[in-house]
């Protein structure tokens, strides 16, 4: 599904469209996982695309919001044009002429932004995941260069620990080696002078 370049200096990231597109992709900067590893993240290309898709995902929601406000307003307008309309015709309301041609204007206006805001919400929403899809994109070419940071810190702590362990298991040998020495060697003096002799001895050489 994804191609990149190994190089990690120019780490370029393909991703084929029409398979990825198939799966699921989460609105990422809504995703609790993404918005943990990658949120805080300074690349410039993260920022830019993250408040590109926060701008569009907000003016959608706007926009849809505004569409059903304009649509309720719209079959108001309606229905006080059809009343008026019929208290004109059937009573001679004159008066009216006037307030009716307010509310035609009101209308065609109100036509007109339902237009508007159907486009946008028709539009816009293509526009959110082909931003999102980029976003996916600068995220996955980041985080295979983090992984790549990683594995290398990975092998030298690895291989700083294999040290560790090297000159812990010789520093243990010597410390066992030399308390047999130490060992052996009291047991020799005990064995020559007696132990009263040999405390003295560590009072006077030792302390």
């Amino acid at each position: 599904m994804f191609k990149f370049n190994k190089d990690k200096n120019d780490l370029e990231i393909d991703i084929e469209y029409d398979s990825i597109t198939r799966s699921v992709i989460p609105l990422l900067i809504e995703d609790r996982n993404w918005i943990s590893l990658f949120n805080k993240i300074e690349e410039k290309d993260i920022i830019d695309l993250k408040e590109k898709l926060s701008s569009l995902v907000k003016e959608n929601r706007s926009s849809k919001k505004e569409l059903t406000t304009r649509k309720s307003e719209k079959k108001k307008l309606i229905a006080k044009i059809l009343t008026l309309s019929d208290e004109i015709n059937n009573n001679d309301l004159v008066e009216g002429v006037d307030l009716l041609g307010e509310y035609e204007e009101k209308l065609h206006e109100a036509n007109e932004n339902i237009d508007e805001l159907t486009f946008k919400t028709e539009t816009i929403p293509s526009q959110i995941r082909a931003t999102n899809l980029e976003l996916l994109r600068v995220t996955i070419k980041y985080a295979y260069k983090d992984i790549i940071y990683t594995e290398k810190k990975l092998s030298e702590l690895d291989k700083e620990l294999t040290e560790l362990r090297e000159r812990l298991r010789i520093a243990i040998k010597e410390k066992y080696d030399n308390e047999e020495k130490r060992n052996t060697t009291y047991a020799f003096l005990h064995n020559v002078l007696g132990g009263k002799e040999v405390d003295k001895l560590d009072k006077n050489i030792l302390d």
